[in-house]
């Protein structure tokens, strides 16, 4: 991000804006019920919105069983709501584990509309779009396919 000073109406700096970097970040985040999830992020960029880029990104929830892994997300601070991208790593309490492209996590539910594989054992579920209950349960949306193998 480059901010340009202006001065009559012509440039005599373009200096970098500097951003708030972060290392090693852990945040809980909560709902009416308590701790919904743990947030741990190699590294965090903060953002003049309110908002932070997270590299190496885990989220996991004790309560409910489910981790989650990805290379990179955004986590809007004041709202509560994640976007994970760049490959996206479900480990389930029973064993399986999914892959997605990305998801949202908004007010503790797991959601997306992108294709998902999930697998246990040598059962492989494929389809297109998720969403969690609150038993972190997946549940794909549409176009499920079973394989077994």
């Amino acid at each position: 991000m480059w901010i340009l000073f202006l001065e009559n109406q012509s440039t005599f700096k373009n200096e970098p804006l500097t951003l708030q970097e972060l290392r090693d970040v852990k945040i809980d985040t909560e709902g009416p019920s308590g701790k919904l999830w743990r947030l741990e992020a190699e590294r965090a960029v903060l953002e003049s919105d309110d908002s932070a880029i997270l590299y190496d990104i885990k989220f996991f929830s004790d309560k409910r069983g489910i981790e989650l892994k990805a290379p990179y997300g955004r986590y809007e601070l004041n709202k509560g709501l994640a976007e994970i991208n760049g490959g996206v790593l479900i480990k389930l309490t029973d064993g399986s584990e999914a892959r997605i492209t990305s998801l949202r996590i908004e007010k503790g539910v797991i959601k997306s509309e992108e294709p998902v594989i999930i697998r246990k054992g040598n059962i492989i579920l494929r389809g297109r779009g998720i969403i969690s209950d609150s038993d972190s349960n997946i549940r794909i949306l549409r176009d499920v396919r079973l394989e077994i193998k």
